[in-house]
């Protein structure tokens, strides 16, 4: 600017000097080449060059040829011909002159310095706080006609090269006060036309209707110009309409998207005021529509925005090219394929306010519908508040909308959202805290979110927030988080967030109908986390994270059948335990469940390079009491663990198994002890020692409910083995004794699985290889004297082998059993006669598993005839009655 500036001046003295010579350049003109070059170079340190000169009279002219204009030996200007012809005398009231310049030549550059080849102007800068002094316009235009042809223009700048050419530029007084523009231009080959024209409609009002255009767009201005300070009285229409934006990209040597027809339509004015009305943008499908209003008193700016349907995924994907999204593609696949790097630790970065200390912004946004990211909005309202502050900038969003819908499969459906939010800036510029922080939010209108306090924007650290969230209605809360939960009564949960000097310290105390929990914790990052938490609640009840069967009996699980392996072989991720410590502390006084009462849990653990151990664990039931320790050493090529367990119980059944299985009453005990190691949950439990013992004595099982046992496998065998469940309501469990060595994965035992009825002994052993996933179990019913059953209808043996997660059910019929105590039918059978035989050795030499001094006699049948030479068994006949 400053360039043309001097460009102006400069010719403006060559006219003078040409005008005050005029007499004598009539007579000789090119006498005085030399004398006004030099004049020149002296004034302005241009180098000027002139051809030939030549002038005429009536019209008195003057026409330069081969003018070129250097500065420090560089070129800057030339033409071929330059002819200016005055046609009345210099006037500003009336047009005097013609000028015309044929196949000019402007050369521009400007280094990585900022340097030009152009003359800096020495001038002082003007002030830029002063306001515009008006000017008043002449009475006409001043020339008849101003014509530049075969023009080109060469722009060189450190990142681009810029080529212009300029066939046509003709700006002709067409009438008093009024002048018609022509441009013809291609900049870098792409063409455009400009047309226009121009009124002096009064001293300070200059009138212009111009149109720019190529072939992809169009531009369109049509005001009235004010020459008053600051163009007050000013106004007009503006236009723009795009069909494809191929030209930019050319122009600017970047990829652009291609976007769908564009449109821009305003009208202007200026007065105390700056204003836009009527504005209309059209993307497409989509449109937008507002009016917006600027103070330059107190840079206050109000805006109103209106759209009928905002579509985010069409907008984003007018913004991303193909090979963009492949790329995008690559980074998730990557990704996903490899394991995360570890993140370098990066300072916060500081936010500067300072561009808002001078800023007023009220603007209202309504968008009837909104889509995008599978979600749809209906009725947003949206008002956002700045107010500058020389010290702390506020910034506030009110925002409410209608019914909010997720376009999935069981997607989330909200009838309303309002939220009010308000930032207040500590500071110009922050680190750290930020803001005082307000926030109100409400779903559906009765659940709400308040928080307040000092919030860090861009950080974890430095907060120091307090929150409330509240719903009197728990299902409304479920309902609109789309889980399958029951009604729990009101929820209220009050909160604290602190992160000051390093150190995440939440505190949470939460209410649900009459339930009540607290957690108290602290987190310290840095190399080495450490966690300390304490959990405490009151009266808690999860039964309403069960739902409600509508009709009928619970499904079964449906059978995989690409089921995997019980235990995975994958590598356990053990990181967590061996980079953080932690200490956490838990007790809860009553909680209920779907199947029990629990009177309290208790547990302290604590972990420490690597080392995970438990003290003072507990868990007490009515009736019953659980204690049990856990310590693990864990490392980064190995993990090592044990526990020990005991379980004692005044009343087996209120577990939870009378609601589960229907299964009554018992006492007993139960203890463990196992340890193990490995890197995989496969290796932990190949490498499995210890025992596993469990001793329950007087249960009552209702046999019409063995079913819900859950496992079809289970049921089988419990009828095979106890085939008075057909006829008896109920079952009397007198003993129930299990007792497993484990060494090395293998849970081993011998003959020491025992189930004692008021009517039959049901004795096994067997191994169950952890390692290998496969267990063979054999048990043998035995009736006892006194009872009139039919032995014969007993099964003699049951095997249960195979898979663990599937096992196979193998059942030695009746008539078996009596050949069993022979050799001969032991060898026919594959080895199950001794099997069988061993077991009721065991079973007649023993006493009740769970009490040796109690004796239990048993019927031992006498040998059956053998089956006869055919293979054939004659089929058992049905049971007696008892």
């Amino acid at each position: 600017m400053k360039a043309l500036k001097f460009f102006a001046v400069t010719l403006a003295s060559l006219l003078l000097v040409l005008l005050v010579f005029i007499s004598l350049l009539v007579i000789q003109p090119n006498w005085f080449k030399q004398p006004i070059t030099r004049l020149i170079n002296d004034q302005s340190g241009l180098q000027v060059s002139l051809g030939r000169i030549d002038s005429g009279v009536g019209p008195a002219s003057l026409q330069l040829q081969n003018v070129a204009v250097a500065h420090r030996g560089q070129q800057l200007l030339n033409a071929e011909q330059v002819r200016l012809e005055l046609t009345d005398w210099p006037s500003l009231e009336k047009p005097f002159f013609r000028l015309a310049l044929a196949s000019p030549q402007v050369i521009y550059s400007l280094d990585k310095d900022g340097n030009s080849n152009w003359p800096q102007s020495s001038a002082p800068k003007e002030d830029s706080s002063t306001s515009p002094l008006p000017f008043a316009l002449p009475g006409d235009f001043a020339f008849e006609n101003i014509l530049i042809e075969d023009g080109d223009i060469q722009i060189s700048l450190p990142a681009q090269q810029r080529h212009i050419t300029l066939p046509l530029l003709q700006l002709e007084r067409t009438a008093e006060n009024r002048a018609r523009l022509a441009i013809r231009t291609a900049i870098d080959g792409e063409a455009f036309e400009l047309d226009g024209e121009f009124t002096l409609s009064s001293a300070h009002q200059l009138a212009l209707d111009l149109a720019l255009s190529n072939n992809a767009m169009q531009t369109r201005v049509d005001a009235s110009l004010s020459t008053r300070a600051q163009m007050d009285g000013s106004a007009g229409k503006v236009s723009f309409s795009l069909s494809n934006t191929a030209f930019i990209s050319r122009l600017l040597g970047v990829e652009i998207p291609e976007l769908p027809e564009a449109r821009l339509t305003t009208r202007f004015g200026i007065d105390s005021h700056y204003r836009l009305s009527d504005l209309e943008l059209q993307l497409g499908d989509q449109a937008l529509s507002g009016n917006a209003v600027y103070s330059p008193t107190d840079h206050h700016l109000s805006a109103t925005l209106r759209s009928d349907h905002v579509d985010l995924d069409a907008l984003l994907a007018l913004f991303q090219s193909e090979a963009i999204a492949e790329a995008g593609t690559e980074v998730v696949e990557k990704e996903i394929t490899e394991p995360p790097a570890k993140p370098e630790q990066i300072g916060e970065a500081q936010i500067d306010w300072s561009g808002l200390n001078a800023v007023n912004l009220d603007a209202d946004i309504v968008l009837k519908a909104f889509s995008g990211q599978q979600w749809r909005v209906a009725d947003i309202d949206a008002k956002i508040v700045i107010r500058g502050d020389k010290k702390r900038p506020r910034l506030a969003v009110a925002a409410s909308t209608g019914k909010i819908l997720q376009n999935t499969e069981n997607g989330y459906a909200l009838d309303s959202v309002s939220l009010d939010a308000e930032f207040t800036a500590l500071d110009l510029q922050t680190q750290g805290a930020d803001a005082d922080a307000k926030l109100k939010l409400a779903v559906n209108e009765h659940i709400t979110l308040n928080a307040e306090g000092r919030a860090n924007l861009n950080a974890l650290e430095e907060q120091e927030l307090t929150f409330q969230l509240a719903a009197p209605s728990t299902l409304t809360l479920w309902q609109a988080a789309k889980l399958p939960y029951t009604e729990a009564g009101a929820l209220n949960v009050d909160g604290k967030l602190s992160s000051l000097k390093g150190v995440l310290s939440p505190a949470l105390i939460m209410q649900l109908g009459d339930q009540r929990l607290n957690l108290d914790a602290s987190y310290t990052p840095g190399d080495r986390p450490k966690l300390t938490a304490s959990v405490s609640g009151k009266d808690l009840d999860i039964r309403f994270l069960s739902p409600e069967q509508t009709s009928g009996t619970a499904e079964k699980p449906k059978t995989d059948a690409t089921k995997k392996p019980l235990f995975s072989r994958d590598t356990i991720d053990n990181r967590l335990l061996r980079e953080m410590d932690a200490e956490v502390a838990f007790n809860i006084q009553g909680l209920t469940t779907p199947v029990n009462r629990i009177d309290e849990i208790s547990l302290i653990a604590q972990l420490n390079k690597g080392k995970l151990t438990t003290r003072n664990s507990q868990i007490k039931l009515p009736d019953n009491d659980l204690n049990f320790s856990f310590s693990g050493n864990f490392t980064e090529n190995d993990n090592r663990a044990q526990t020990e367990l005991t379980f004692n119980s005044r009343n087996v059944g209120a577990l939870g198994l009378e609601e589960a299985a229907q299964i009554r009453g018992g006492h007993g005990k139960v203890e463990l002890k196992l340890a193990s190691h490995g890197t995989s949950a496969h290796a932990l439990a190949s490498n499995l020692n210890g025992k596993i013992d469990t001793r329950l004595q007087d249960l009552t099982m209702d046999n019409n409910k063995v079913d819900l046992i859950g496992s079809d496998w289970i049921t089988e065998a419990i009828t095979k083995l106890n085939p008075f469940a057909k006829s008896d309501p109920v079952t009397q469990l007198e003993c129930v004794s299990v007792y497993f060595d484990v060494k090395n994965g293998v849970m081993v035992s011998e003959k020491n699985l025992h189930v004692e009825t008021s009517k039959m002994k049901i004795i096994g052993d067997g191994e169950v290889d952890l390692g290998k996933e496969r267990m063979t179990l054999n048990f043998t019913p035995i009736a006892r004297k006194g009872l009139g059953v039919n032995l014969s209808y007993l099964a003699k043996l049951v095997k249960i082998h195979g898979d663990i997660q599937s096992p196979k059910l193998g059942v030695d019929a009746g008539g078996l059993f009596s050949s069993a105590l022979s050799t001969s039918a032991a060898m026919a059978t594959g080895g199950a006669s001794l099997i069988a035989q061993s077991l009721v050795e065991r079973a007649m030499n023993a006493g009740s598993a769970c009490d040796p001094s109690k004796k239990i006699e048993l019927a031992i049948p006498e040998p059956e005839p053998e089956s006869p030479a055919d293979g054939t068994a004659e089929t058992p006949p049905a049971p007696e009655a008892p």
